[in-house]
């Protein structure tokens, strides 16, 4: 889904990134079917630990003026690198959830859920009225 996602608005003209992890790839960066990837030896995420220094994810995430930044997935360290720093980030923020399966394996009901997860919604959605997907939009990271 994400590969469609991100090729696709590429090929409408948008100049899209893509983070993700280095998985036994030799190549750091590369511009792949008009998206440029960029790997990262990072994985994991907040709650049980990131291994690996994410300098350089955080350098590029910091290093322009992005139009949008579309984090996919709580849980892992694309996004929850970013969390601290997304007041701070001029961009607006889409956030695409994909469950919370560590929570329910442990018994969390989603009442729980909301409250532990509005701070972060309710800091996302600050931005998401102010712009509407049209033809400005240029610069896109997808974080994955």
């Amino acid at each position: 889904m994400l590969r469609q996602l991100s090729t696709r608005l590429a090929r409408r003209g948008h100049e899209v990134h893509v983070a993700t992890t280095k998985f036994g790839v030799s190549r750091n960066e590369e511009l792949r079917d008009a998206v440029f990837v960029h790997r990262f030896e990072l994985s994991g995420h907040a709650a049980f630990g990131i291994k690996g220094d994410p300098a350089a994810y955080l350098d590029l995430v910091r290093s322009r003026s992005w139009d949008v930044i579309a984090m996919h997935c709580a849980q892992i360290w694309t996004t929850d690198l970013l969390l601290p720093y997304l007041r701070g980030i001029a961009a607006t923020k889409v956030f695409v959830g994909h469950g919370l399966l560590i929570f329910e394996s442990i018994g969390v009901t989603s009442q729980i859920l909301i409250y532990f997860c509005w701070p972060i919604y309710s800091g996302l959605r600050q931005r998401s009225h102010r712009s509407s997907l049209g033809s400005k939009w240029r610069r896109i990271p997808l974080l994955l």
